[in-house]
C-alpha cells in the first residue's frame, strides 16, 4: 500500500487537473497519455483508498473521464485497470454539506467510460452502477416531492 501524505494529495489533485486540461478534446494527447500509463496512474491515486479527500477524488474522476472520452483504447485500459470501482465509489460518495461535485464528475465519467464500449457497460452493470444511479434519481425525486 502506498503511504499517504496530505501535502502530496494537493500535488496529485493539481496533476489530475492538469491532465484533464491537457487531454480534453485532444485525441493525440489522450493517445500519448494512454501510452505513458496515465490512465492507470490516475486510477491508482484513489483506488481502494478509504475516504480520499473530495477534491482529490473529484479531480481523479474528472481526469479519468477526460482520458477516456471518445478514446476507445483508453476506455479499454480503464476497464481493465479498476476504473469502474473508482467511479462507483465516487458515485456512492455522500454529498458533503450539499457539495455534489464528486458525484456529478463521476456520473459524467461513467458516461464517458461506458459509451460505445460493451465490456465497460458490462463492468458498470456488474459493479451496481445502474442501481446507484437509480438511487441518485430517487433521492432527487424524493427531495423535490418533499418540497412540493
Amino acid at each position: 500500500a502506498m503511504k499517504v501524505f496530505p501535502k502530496h494529495d494537493d500535488v496529485q489533485e493539481r496533476a489530475c487537473e492538469a491532465i484533464s486540461r491537457l487531454v480534453c478534446g485532444c485525441p493525440q494527447n489522450q493517445h500519448n497519455a494512454g501510452e505513458l500509463g496515465l490512465v492507470q496512474a490516475v486510477i491508482q491515486v484513489v483506488y481502494g483508498r478509504p475516504g480520499p479527500p473530495p477534491s482529490l477524488q473529484g479531480a481523479c474522476v474528472s481526469a479519468l473521464g477526460s482520458l477516456v472520452a471518445g478514446h476507445a483504447a483508453n476506455r479499454s485500459l480503464a476497464g481493465t485497470s479498476g476504473a469502474v470501482e473508482v467511479l462507483a465509489t465516487a458515485l456512492r460518495r455522500p454529498a458533503i454539506s450539499g457539495d455534489t461535485a464528486v458525484t456529478e464528475a463521476a456520473a459524467v465519467a461513467i458516461e464517458q467510460f461506458s459509451t460505445d464500449h460493451a465490456e465497460n457497460q458490462l463492468l458498470a452493470r456488474k459493479a451496481g452502477v445502474i442501481e446507484i444511479l437509480l438511487t441518485l434519481l430517487r433521492q432527487r425525486c424524493d427531495s423535490l416531492h418533499l418540497k412540493a
